[in-house]
């Protein structure tokens, strides 16, 4: 990877790992080997906004994922879809 590094992470029932990339406006999704499987591109990052990437969290249960993102627009949270199933994060336990 270049550039700014990544914030929040969260790893799914399957082993993928979703790793927000702040100041770059996108969520990076890796396979349990590291194989990047896939790219989650906030609005507007094309044009400079919504760059702040920072926290990831899945809905237990569900193929829901929730994304807070931010920019000069404010602070956004996303609704995207997951790969696989979400794993509760250790403060849902």
């Amino acid at each position: 990877m270049s550039g700014p590094g990544g914030d929040g992470i969260r790893v799914d029932m399957r082993g993928n790992v979703y790793l927000a990339m702040n100041f770059q406006g996108r969520i990076l999704v890796f396979d349990k080997t590291g194989k990047p499987i896939a790219t989650v591109l906030m609005p507007g990052r094309d044009r400079g906004e919504l760059l702040s990437t920072t926290n990831i969290e899945f809905l237990p249960g569900t193929n829901q994922v929730y994304a807070v993102a931010a920019g000069d627009t404010g602070t956004w949270i996303l609704q995207i879809r997951r790969l696989g199933q979400g794993r509760a994060a250790l403060f849902h336990q």
